[in-house]
């Protein structure tokens, strides 16, 4: 098998295709049912298996390594992989050191966390340093830890070298997983190489404020050195300023610095084997657009799994299937949307996993943008005693189960492979946009509410009718902005001053703009900065988002129920809406142009009414038109896929460029008109 990656697509024996893959845990499977899984995996439509190969099961102790099946026959990792490889399928290796997968520890050896507690994560508080976080874990750059990793991917390389591509079929390698864990708030002195002036946190310090005296001038406290600063120094003389410098510290430069020595530790691979990472699911992409910016060999992918927020749900349907596909594909250009785990089976038992609703979903997730799955998972297993989270059970629900055999799912999930492979060429299809949605791309943007606001106005112009297309308003050039047919653009408090003048400058060459969230009031670095507020002639007050009880809006005698703060703000123009309490401006519309500084929260259908509403005073209207059941998804190829993501029969009238159709679709759904 051939096998290549672009950055729009996956290429298979030639051609592009759909990257198919199925999770299985060998480690948690008897041998003999391992060839069975494998065939069940196949015949369901897979050209690609993943597997972690966790460092707690292979080194049980700190001198001793098992990849031959000597201590434990499921251990025999050689005659698991020539068994993928005579599969003929595409091998996706996960050797941690941190794989999660519902294990024990998060599959760190016990024995490294019992010899190196100090490497711990922290936390400065009440004049000490104390734990935090989960009661066995590492940070990932502590010296400890680096060092029994880099001897760890050492003894994995040693065994797999014989099967990397091109000669074997492992064509991927995943560097740890689902960062950033519990290192996020993480003070430990010796984690952040406090001391040193070659220490992480020292480096960084000198990167963003060059000098002692530099640093002493942000925060309004004199500093003597910067490798004796202290980040809880920081915190105490200036909250906000250090909220945005832990969250540039840890994603500008901890953990790209991270998966740097990781990739070292892997030595050198051959050209073909793609190394990648997982954001845990789409607003976590966030956390890696600057990793992948400092590292752009690094393939990122998303993990998608609406069952943690209950059944399938058009709001979880639209968040994961479209609104992280668009996402990924605006932030993450080095390759393409793909998710590393994909809903295959609830990890719980209850609810009941339907087959239905399964399908619906793997056809979801590849007409709203993403290019590969690997479901996530795809055979159950057992544990063994003390290995994992849930006790003994790894059932998952899993399509494929303990033994290899099929479960009730199984056909479902069959049958949406086979579609997809049919109708890939119109679902992988760019879809035709009609709107721009600007998102923020902040380091550690999901620690922020901003994450939220984006992620809701996104469901809200779907609503409406739209087709959005996420676009990064930093990066992207003047003269693209322009020529947007609209754009809704979801901003903070702070907003780069580069931004704020393209923004203004696009909005004086016509560009319909809507600003929601908050009119920017300072940049990047916290310092005031209302150019665009000035441009459009507005004055705004500072105001954190949040929570406000029965906050509501009044526009053309309807009360609009928002839930959220209104930011206090004046300025020419009309006003289309006001805070029911106050009185005050909540939209104002200029010539070209509207303000609703609120987040939206998607509560009621009537916050997507009032976008539509407000895109239309602008002249911006969908491509589509329809109810609230069926979902249009217009493509630049001239088809639209509709989706029926309902458990019943939906009858429905959509507008269409060309005209009117009635469909009728059956439960889990969908139609290419």
């Amino acid at each position: 098998m051939d096998f290549s990656i672009t950055k729009e697509k996956f290429i298979i024996n030639g051609q592009e295709q759909p990257l198919l893959s199925g999770e299985i845990h060998y480690f948690r499977m008897p041998v003999s049912a391992w060839e069975p899984a494998l065939d069940k995996l196949v015949e369901a439509g897979c050209n690609a298996v993943a597997y972690y190969v966790p460092w707690f099961v292979h080194q049980p102790q700190e001198d001793v390594f098992d990849f031959r099946g000597t201590l434990r026959e499921s251990n025999d990792l050689h005659k698991w992989i020539a068994l993928t490889q005579k599969k003929g399928l595409i091998g996706i290796l996960r050797p941690g050191p941190y794989v999660y997968a519902e294990t024990r520890d998060l599959g760190l050896p016990r024995w490294f966390t019992a010899k190196y507690p100090q490497s711990h994560p922290t936390r400065f508080s009440q004049g000490e340093y104390q734990n935090y976080g989960f009661e066995r874990y590492a940070s990932h750059n502590n010296p400890d830890f680096l060092a029994c990793t880099r001897r760890w991917y050492q003894a994995v390389m040693a065994e797999i070298r014989p099967y990397l591509a091109p000669q074997g079929n492992v064509w991927m390698i995943q560097l740890c997983n689902e960062i950033p864990g519990d290192d996020n708030m993480d003070e430990n002195p010796l984690n952040l190489g406090i001391g040193d002036k070659n220490g992480l946190f020292p480096t960084y310090l000198a990167k963003t404020y060059q000098d002692a005296q530099g640093l002493s001038r942000a925060y309004g406290k004199a500093f003597e050195a910067l490798e004796q600063v202290h980040p809880h120094e920081l915190r105490e003389a200036d909250p906000k300023r250090w909220e945005r410098d832990k969250l540039a510290y840890y994603y500008t430069h901890y953990y790209p610095i991270y998966f740097q020595r990781l990739r070292a530790y892997l030595g050198e691979l051959p050209k073909e084997v793609t190394l990648f990472h997982n954001a845990y699911n789409p607003k976590a992409i966030s956390l890696h657009v600057q990793n992948q910016q400092e590292n752009p060999w690094l393939n990122v992918g998303v993990d998608n799994y609406y069952s943690l927020f209950g059944n399938l749900s058009l709001r979880e349907g639209v968040y994961f299937c479209e609104y992280g596909a668009q996402y990924a594909k605006a932030v993450l250009p080095g390759n393409p949307p793909w998710v590393i785990e994909q809903e295959c089976g609830y990890w719980h038992d209850y609810p009941q996993a339907y087959g239905p609703e399964l399908y619906i979903y793997n056809l979801w997730t590849f007409a709203g943008g993403w290019k590969g799955i690997n479901m996530y998972l795809f055979a159950g297993g057992v544990n063994d005693p003390d290995m994992g989270f849930f006790g003994t059970a790894h059932n998952w629900q899993a399509p494929v189960d303990k033994t290899g055999a099929p479960t009730e799912t199984y056909a479902s999930i069959q049958k949406s492979l086979a579609d997809i492979q049919k109708d890939y060429p119109v679902l992988s299809a760019e879809n035709r946009y009609d709107i721009a949605l600007g998102i923020p791309t902040d380091p550690g943007l999901i620690w922020t509410p901003l994450a939220n606001a984006a992620k809701e106005a996104y469901f809200a112009l779907r609503m409406a009718g739209f087709t959005p297309r996420v676009v990064d308003c930093n990066t992207l050039p003047l003269e693209a902005l322009k020529a947007l047919p609209g754009l809704f653009l979801v901003s903070g408090e702070c907003m780069p001053r580069k931004t704020q003048e393209k923004i203004a400058a696009a909005i004086a060459a016509g560009l319909p703009v809507v600003l929601n969230g908050r009119i920017p009031t300072r940049d990047e670095h916290r310092n005031p900065c209302t150019v665009l507020a000035q441009a459009l002639h507005l004055e705004a007050e500072e105001c954190a988002f949040g929570p406000a009880e029965q906050e509501q809006i009044l526009w053309d005698d309807t009360v609009y129920f928002l839930g959220q703060t209104v930011q206090p703000f004046r300025g020419e123009g009309t006003v289309l809406g006001v805070e029911t309490r106050e009185n005050a401006p909540a939209i104002l519309l200029g010539k070209n142009w509207a303000v609703a500084p609120f987040a939206l929260e998607n509560l009621f259908v009537t916050l997507a009414e009032l976008t539509g509403k407000l895109m239309k005073k602008l002249g911006v209207t969908p491509l589509c038109r329809t109810g609230r059941y069926l979902l249009p998804i217009p493509k630049a190829s001239g088809h639209t896929v509709v989706l029926n993501p309902h458990p019943c029969q939906v009858t429905e009238t959509i507008g269409l460029p060309g005209g009117q159709v009635t469909c009728t679709l059956e439960l889990y759904s969908y139609q290419i008109l």
